[in-house]
């Protein structure tokens, strides 16, 4: 069965049950920003298109080229740019 969200829920796979947790985007994404902001080099750059992904040598994702061309070095890309999402896109995952 499915939960509503922020629940954890019992869902069959395989004859097993495993244990999942169903959270609502703007949820999870309050959850992270309130415990990345702990970290002094954090920012949240709302309403930033992502024109690309950059890689490093060895194709290890490094960053994103935003939509002004502005490059943005990351440790840690999270894909958070909606339904029909570039990041995904460019990541094969979608």
């Amino acid at each position: 069965t499915m939960g509503i969200a922020g629940r954890v829920v019992d869902m069959p796979s395989d004859g097993n049950l495993e244990r999942l947790r169903v959270i609502s985007q703007p949820a999870l994404l309050g959850l992270l920003c309130a415990k990345a902001a702990a970290h002094p080099r954090f920012r949240l750059r709302m309403g930033a298109g992502v024109r690309e992904l950059l890689r490093d040598g060895g194709g290890r994702v490094i960053g994103v080229r935003l939509e002004g061309g502005e490059p943005l070095r990351a440790d840690f890309v999270i894909a958070t740019d909606g339904r029909h999402s570039v990041v995904r896109k460019r990541l094969g995952i979608e």
